[in-house]
């Protein structure tokens, strides 16, 4: 199975040095996803978030596959 890095991007930079063993890119974004999700959960909490933080996801050679900004996985309704 591939390996993949989630790399956050947000007040802090944080490397990922362990990574994910899944079946696809596809699950790999979904892991992102729910990763920049609890991010934000926790800057809600603080009264912020930033909607131009990201997360890059590497693949096993830690070359970059995919970027994700917090904004485009984020539906704010008025």
């Amino acid at each position: 199975m591939p390996q993949f890095y989630f790399n956050i991007y947000n007040s802090e930079v944080t490397i990922d040095e362990e990574g994910q063993e899944l079946p696809d890119v596809e699950a790999a974004r979904r892991v992102a996803i729910r990763s920049a999700r609890e991010v934000m959960c926790d800057g809600v909490r603080d009264g912020e978030v930033t909607l131009s933080h990201w997360i890059d996801i590497e693949d096993d050679q830690r070359a970059p596959i995919l970027t994700l900004t917090f904004g485009e996985i984020l539906k704010i309704n008025p």
